[in-house]
């Protein structure tokens, strides 16, 4: 899978986070369900994109949910521009 490719992945699934979210109960259980299933695809993203990401923001998307959404539209960009150019590496 391309960095691309799991980005959209991502994507997809923060989709569906988003409407989950609205309609979250105040059942503790199920409220920890999701916080464990957004970490985890945030550590994911945060794994996999390592040069591309600062530990700041890192932290900074732990806390919010709308952050998350914006730093992986951006890095979404830029790897859809690099496939566009033929590369599918962060240019340095």
């Amino acid at each position: 899978m391309t960095k691309l490719e799991s980005i959209e992945d991502i994507r997809k699934i923060l989709m569906e986070f988003s409407l989950l979210k609205s309609k979250l109960s105040d059942d503790q259980k199920v409220l920890c369900a999701f916080q464990k299933s957004y970490e985890k695809l945030l550590e994911r993203f945060y794994q996999e994109n390592l040069e591309m990401i600062a530990y700041v923001e890192y932290k900074k998307a732990r806390k919010d949910f709308d952050y998350f959404v914006q730093l992986v539209e951006s890095v979404h960009c830029y790897f859809a521009d690099a496939e566009q150019r033929g590369a599918d590496e962060p240019l340095h």
